[in-house]
């Protein structure tokens, strides 16, 4: 969320590095006391200057905490200013069980759940930058090597996204991989929260692997419905009943006990016939227009 609302506020093109943000006096002295604490830290100094692309590396190869906070500081005037932010980006998205209390994630009040982050994890890649890093096994920023944690990427079609661990988190990874399908390519997004001990990150991959092979293997096109099939009927003022159903067959990519829900348009009155119904599963909504069928 740190990495989508810096590039939701300052929009970067794909490779473009950005401004320049220096490191402050009181930002690279908090880091002996924050690396004594046990934090993921990227080294800084006073002074330090950083393209806004390194810091974004930095945040999501590296797990920098600090490097979070001087992001937020650099974007919205403090910390905890950003963070307002991405709460607000949070509600935007329509997040309901996610809050943040700090920039990075680490502070036991942040907090979000398995779906929300599904549906983030869909709204970031989409932003090309975005997508261009998390997919980066490693990466040189002024006075650090990046190594990534996530050992899935370029296997199994894995192109992202992010590791995450703690001893109350346990080990997390929210991860996509790409997969084809009659020629076509759909992303798979999944996610792994509160991997056990001792090794809690090698467990969290090791857990996402079975999970990203899986579900590989199962994708397929279904048919959820045909073209003729009766999926509503509108009572006029008559008493006429009329029955529609799609105007044509509603075939998804997707697997056996993935669950599809149909609805009709929120401000649907009584009587009123529907031109089209919303077809939706996770993040993804299509519309597939209606036709009268008696």
């Amino acid at each position: 969320m740190t990495a989508y609302t810096i590039l939701s506020d300052h929009p970067l093109e794909a490779g473009e590095e950005g401004p320049i943000i220096t490191v402050t006096k009181a930002e690279a002295a908090s880091y002996p006391r924050r690396k004594a604490g046990g934090e993921s830290l990227v080294k800084v100094k006073a002074g330090l200057k950083i393209t806004q692309r390194e810091a974004l590396e930095a945040v999501l190869i590296r797990s920098g905490n600090n490097m979070a906070d001087i992001l937020g500081r650099w974007s919205a005037g403090s910390p905890q200013r950003f963070v307002e932010r991405m709460n607000s980006k949070a509600a935007e998205l329509g997040l309901t069980s996610t809050s943040f209390a700090d920039t990075s994630g680490l502070s036991r009040y942040s907090r979000s759940s398995a779906i929300d982050l599904l549906d983030l994890a869909v709204a970031a890649m989409k932003d090309p930058t975005f997508a261009e890093i998390v997919a980066m096994p490693s990466a040189k920023i002024p006075m650090n090597t990046l190594n990534t944690t996530n050992r899935l990427l370029g296997r199994n079609g894995v192109i992202g996204i992010k590791t995450g661990s703690t001893k109350a988190a346990g080990g997390c990874l929210l991860w996509a991989a790409e997969d084809e399908v009659r020629g076509e390519t759909h992303t798979i997004y999944g996610v792994m929260l509160g991997a056990p001990g001792p090794l809690i990150l090698t467990n969290a991959l090791k857990a996402s692997e079975k999970m990203v092979v899986s579900s590989r293997k199962a994708l397929r096109r279904v048919t959820l419905v045909k073209r003729g099939t009766p999926l509503l009927s509108v009572t006029d003022q008559d008493g006429t009943v009329s029955e529609y159903g799609v105007a044509e067959t509603v075939a998804v990519t997707g697997w056996s006990g993935l669950k599809y829900q149909f609805g009709l348009p929120i401000d649907l009155v009584p009587g009123e016939t529907p031109s089209e119904i919303t077809v939706k599963t996770g993040a993804e909504s299509i519309g597939v227009a209606l036709e009268q069928l008696s």
